[in-house]
This record gives structure tokens, C-alpha cells and sequence, in this order.
């Protein structure tokens, strides 16, 4: 489980970081609110159900990642 959680992080993480990436080539700002979708569509759940699915995660842990 612990590697399927870190590689759902990294995912996360590399959606993020792709997304930072395209905002700074955009000027316009309704181009930039599309932009960012990705990343709170797809890099913020990917990241809460890794760190949800990590060993050291309790269920408290898990409700206050989804919170």
C-alpha cells in the first residue's frame, strides 16, 4: 500500500507543479481560471487518497485531509 500511495502523491504533486508551470506563460485571466482546473479537479485528490492511503494515516488523519 505504501508504494500505491506515493505514487498517487507524486501524481499529484507532478499535476501541480504542471499547472503552476502553464499559469505563469498565461496574462489573460479567464485563460487562468481554466488553467488551474486541473489542479483542483485532479492534483488535490490525488494527493488527500495518497496521503489517506499512507500507513502512518489514521482515520481522524483522513477526515481532516478531506476537510
Amino acid at each position: 500500500m505504501g508504494v500505491v500511495s506515493a505514487v498517487l502523491v507524486w501524481a499529484g504533486v507532478a499535476v501541480a507543479a504542471g499547472t503552476a508551470l502553464r499559469l505563469l506563460l498565461v496574462r489573460d485571466t479567464m485563460t487562468r481560471l481554466h488553467y488551474i482546473a486541473p489542479g483542483t479537479a485532479l492534483a488535490a485528490p490525488l494527493v488527500i487518497t495518497g496521503l489517506a492511503l499512507a500507513t502512518w494515516s489514521s482515520w481522524h488523519d483522513v477526515v481532516k485531509l478531506a476537510a
